[in-house]
C-alpha cells in the first residue's frame, strides 16, 4: 500500500510527504543516582534529524518532594546523593540538589539538537500539572486518561491511552494520542490513518518495547529496527519509538535510540531501504489478539511487507495461543442515556458499560437518533443491538469471573528513591572538609 499521506490541494497530487518524530519516555528515576542513564539519552539526542520528545517522571502519587537550592528550606546547597546539606559543607553544591539536577538534565536534553528536542512531564491521577512548574517544560504526558486537564494551548499534550481510540470525540482533546503501548510481539492490527482519515499522522504515537537489537536477534515476524519502523509509519503513526527493554525505566544498548531516529529520518526523506531490499516481502503467519476487540478469541494473521492481515486459522501451523487470553467488546448496542444515544458493550465478564461509538459502527450498525429508537415500540427507548457481534465462550466468561484481581504491590523502592541521610561517600567527603 504504500504511506497514505499525499499533498492533494492542487489538480494531481504531489509526491507522498510526511513528518515523522519520536516520543521518548525517559522514567530513569532518581536525578542524581541515574546521572549517568539521562547523559546516555542526551548522546542518543545528539544531531538529530527528526523532532523528539523526552518525557520525564518527575512527580508522581508516591513522588512529591525533591531537594531543591531555592526551595526555601533553609539549605542552598546539596551533597552529590542530592540530599540536603544544611551546613554548607566544602563537598556541597547548589547544583547537586535533585531539582537543580533536572534543570539541568532538561536543559541538556534540549541542547542536544537545538530545536529538535522537547521535553515533556509525566502525569498521573494524582499529580498535577503545576508540581511541574519550576522546571518550565515544553508539555505534558499524561498516564491516565480519563484525567486530562486543560492546558495552556502552547504547550504539547499527550495522552498515553494505550488501545486503538474509539470514542471519536476525544480526538480534540489533546495533541498526541499513544495508541499502541506494547511489545514487538505485539503490533495489532489498527490502522489510526483508516479509523480517522481526515486526522494528521502527528495525532497518533506507537510505543513499541522488546525491539530487535540486531539482525541476528530479529523477530521472525516483525524484523529489524527500519522494518518496525516502516510498520508503523505505514499504519498511520506520525510518532515512533522503540526500545529493547521492557520497559521504559532502562534505556537501551547505546546506539540503538540514534538508530531508530536515523530509521525515521530516513523515512520522513523517503530514503529508506525498501522491504523487498530486505526480504521482508516474504509472508509470515502467526497467531495474535485483535486489538480492534472485535474477535474474542485469538486470531490468525498473516504479514506481507507491511501490510497485516486476518486469516484463516488453518494458515497457522503452530500450536494455537490460550483460547481466552484475548479480551474483546461484545454484546454492543445502542442504548439511550441521559437524552442522548451512546453506544454500550460488555468487556470480558465485566458489566456493560459506555465506550466509544466506533465500537457499534465498527460493527456494522449506523448511529441511530433518539427518536430513532423511541419509535420502536411504544415511544419507549428500545436497545439496538449491532449487527456484528462476537462473543467470547461461556468457558472464558467463567474462567474471567473467577479469576481474582492481583494484589496491587507496593512498588519497590529505587536504589534509593528518597535519600534521607549522608550515603557513605558523601559521609566520608564531609568528614575530611570537616578537618580542611
Amino acid at each position: 500500500m504504500g504511506t497514505p499521506w499525499a499533498d492533494c490541494s492542487g489538480a494531481e497530487p504531489t509526491a507522498e510527504t510526511f513528518d515523522v518524530s519520536a516520543i521518548i519516555p525517559a522514567t530513569y528515576g532518581h536525578p542524581n543516582l541515574n546521572r549517568a542513564k539521562y547523559a546516555a539519552l542526551v548522546d542518543e539526542l545528539k544531531d538529530s534529524a527528526v523532532d523528539v520528545s523526552v518525557v520525564l517522571e518527575v512527580f508522581n502519587a508516591e513522588i512529591k518532594d525533591w531537594t531543591s537550592s531555592t526551595g526555601g528550606s533553609g539549605y542552598t546547597k546539596c551533597y552529590e546523593a542530592g540530599n540536603a546539606c544544611p551546613e554548607g559543607h566544602n563537598v556541597c553544591k547548589s547544583s547537586y540538589c535533585e531539582m537543580d539536577t533536572f534543570k539541568q538534565i532538561v536543559t541538556d536534553l534540549r541542547a542536544a539538537s537545538e530545536g529538535k528536542v522537547k521535553v515533556l512531564g509525566q502525569v498521573d491521577a494524582g499529580t498535577a500539572v503545576s508540581e511541574y512548574d519550576e522546571l518550565a517544560l515544553d508539555g505534558f504526558y499524561f498516564v491516565d486518561p480519563t484525567s486530562v486537564p486543560e492546558v495552556e494551548e502552547s504547550l504539547l499534550t499527550v495522552v498515553a491511552y494505550g488501545q486503538p481510540l474509539f470514542d471519536n470525540t476525544l480526538v480534540e482533546k489533546a495533541d498526541v494520542f499513544v495508541t499502541l503501548l506494547d511489545d514487538a510481539d505485539s503490533l495489532g492490527v489498527w490502522t489510526p490513518f483508516s479509523w480517522y482519515p481526515s486526522e494528521l499522522p502527528s495525532k497518533w504515537a506507537a510505543m513499541v518495547s522488546k525491539a530487535p537489537l540486531s539482525a541476528e536477534a530479529s523477530n521472525p515476524v516483525n524484523g529489524q529496527v527500519e522494518d518496525l519502523v516502516e510498520i508503523l509509519i505505514d499504519r498511520g503513526y506520525g510518532n515512533v519509538f522503540l526500545t529493547t527493554e521492557e520497559d521504559f525505566t532502562t534505556p537501551s544498548p547505546a546506539g540503538f535510540t540514534k538508530s531508530v531516529l536515523a530509521a525515521l529520518a530516513s523515512a520522513e526523506a523517503g530514503t529508506g531501504r525498501r522491504l523487498s531490499e530486505r526480504r521482508l516481502d516474504e509472508t509470515v503467519t502467526f497467531w495474535g489478539c485483535d486489538d480492534t476487540k472485535f474477535e474474542c478469541k485469538p486470531s490468525c494473521y498473516r504479514r506481507t511487507g507491511v501490510v497485516t492481515t486476518k486469516v484463516a486459522d488453518r494458515f497457522c501451523s503452530d500450536a494455537p495461543m490460550d483460547p481466552c487470553s484475548c479480551g474483546c467488546f461484545w454484546d454492543a448496542q445502542w442504548v439511550c442515556q441521559g437524552g442522548e444515544v451512546v453506544c454500550e458493550a460488555k468487556e470480558g465478564a465485566a458489566p456493560a458499560k459506555v465506550v466509544g461509538d466506533l465500537v457499534c459502527t465498527a460493527r456494522g450498525t449506523p448511529k441511530p437518533s433518539v427518536q430513532e429508537l423511541h419509535a420502536r415500540q411504544a415511544q419507549e427507548c428500545e436497545p439496538v443491538p449491532t449487527l456484528m457481534n462476537n462473543a467470547p465462550s461461556q468457558q472464558c466468561l467463567e474462567d474471567w469471573a473467577t479469576t481474582p484481581e492481583p494484589a496491587t504491590a507496593a512498588p519497590e523502592p529505587e536504589e534509593p528513591t528518597i535519600v534521607l541521610g549522608l550515603d557513605s561517600s558523601a559521609a566520608l567527603l564531609s568528614l575530611v572538609a570537616l578537618f580542611n
